[in-house]
């Protein structure tokens, strides 16, 4: 019998924090420099905006799954999501989809899917420096292991589709989403 294997998202939470209150304090001494010499012209009323959505979208990246789970379990049928040792999610291994694609900052990014019907439910995400290369590397091992696919598939990029991982998920939506990836792989190269 195969052991689970838990990955905590993100492995330092302490050093996470800081990061996200460091991006608070930094929009508002920003946003204070920019009130100061608020002049009420156009190119002020753009700048708060671009800037505004800016830190919305990275805060809400950041923020978002910080609350909502703190470790993810690979166990030998199941993808289970934890907050607080309470599953959140959990999905089976036929119906884990990957989408691995570039984050707002430029890093690769992992998500994973339940595929199980047409709605694909995020899971999780993450990036390999929340939780190291090393833990990232058994995590990717033990998911190939439970689905039944190479290594390989789960580092390269899917071009914003989900694929599904394991070659018994025979649904449309299933061959759709792999359709695309391999066209605009095709054309990226």
């Amino acid at each position: 019998m195969n052991e689970s294997l838990i990955i905590k998202i993100p492995n330092d939470r302490e050093s996470y924090v800081q990061s996200i209150i460091f991006l608070v304090i930094l929009t508002f001494i920003v946003l204070f420099a920019v009130f100061s010499q608020w002049k009420g012209t156009v190119l002020d009323y753009i700048f708060v905006l671009i800037f505004g959505l800016t830190v919305f979208i990275i805060l809400e990246e950041k923020i978002g799954q910080f609350l909502k789970i703190d470790s993810v379990e690979i166990s030998e049928n199941f993808m289970l999501t934890k907050k607080n040792n309470i599953v959140k999610n959990s999905v089976e291994s036929y119906n884990i989809g990957l989408k691995v694609s570039i984050g707002t900052d430029g890093l690769l990014e992992r998500s994973f899917y339940d595929i199980s019907n047409d709605n694909f439910r995020l899971i999780c995400k993450y990036k390999e420096k929340d939780i190291g290369q090393e833990k990232s590397d058994l995590l990717l091992n033990k998911i190939s292991e439970i689905t039944g696919c190479i290594p390989e598939l789960l580092s390269n990029s899917t071009h914003g589709h989900v694929i599904p991982l394991c070659c018994q998920n025979d649904t449309a939506k299933a061959y759709e989403g792999k359709m695309w990836a391999e066209v605009k792989k095709s054309s990226f190269s």
